[in-house]
This record gives structure tokens, C-alpha cells and sequence, in this order.
């Protein structure tokens, strides 16, 4: 299963067991934007175990309210960020204090998405 979705605030393209999200250049990640989210989750994944991977392309901020809404999804396996930069790599240090779910930081797509599925296949 293979789908594409573009929104006002980013682009998904979604997996059996994941999803991709290049959130918008500039754009202000708020709780609202992670409700979105959660919905698409619910639509594509139901209960089933899946991983969120970030693909850091554009610059963008959230705010700290949304990693306490992300880790409420209980079917949420685990967090990639795919980063290209030194200071992303900074950013997820300190987005790993919010977070309960495993979160691991790569420098290319393919071993975020290698990860993913493998983290999905141990709890299955």
C-alpha cells in the first residue's frame, strides 16, 4: 500500500507500516497540525503498529505541546527523523526528552525506513 497526501502544512506518503511527512517550509507545527495527523493515522493504520518518520528537507518549528499529543497515539511504534544537518541533529536531543515512544536519528531515507519496518516487525 502505497499513498500520497499533500496538505496546506506538509506532504505524507504512506507505507504498510509507515509514513513519511516533509512538513512545509517555515511552517508552525501546532497541536491542531498533530490532529490531523492523528487522523490520517487512524484512517490508514487503524490499531495497527506503525512509525512515523520525519524527512527534515525544510526548516520548520513545533511547538513542545505537540510531542505530548504524538505520544498519545498508542499504536505509534516509533519516531525516524532523516536529517540533514548538524543543527536537526541538535533539535531531536532535545525533542527525545518528550518522548516515551523509541526515536532514532538517521542521515539518509532508506535506513529510516529499513528501521521502521524492522521496529514494526519486533512488536508483531
Amino acid at each position: 500500500m502505497t499513498d500520497s497526501l499533500h496538505l496546506y502544512f506538509c506532504d505524507i506518503t504512506i507505507f504498510k507500516n509507515y509514513f513519511i511527512v516533509v512538513m512545509k517550509e517555515g511552517t508552525d507545527i501546532t497541536v491542531g497540525h498533530s490532529d490531523v495527523l492523528f487522523d490520517i493515522s487512524k484512517t490508514y493504520f487503524g490499531g495497527k503498529q506503525f512509525v512515523y518518520i520525519s524527512n527534515r528537507i525544510n526548516s520548520y518549528s513545533v511547538n513542545p505541546n505537540v510531542y505530548k499529543k504524538i505520544n498519545e497515539i498508542e499504536n505509534l511504534a516509533g519516531f525516524a527523523v532523516v536529517s540533514y544537518g548538524f543543527k536537526t541533529s541538535g533539535n531531536v536531543k532535545i525533542e527525545q526528552l518528550y518522548f516515551d515512544k523509541p526515536i532514532e536519528v538517521f542521515d539518509n531515507i532508506n535506513d529510516a525506513k529499513e528501521w521502521a519496518k524492522s521496529v514494526v516487525k519486533n512488536l508483531t
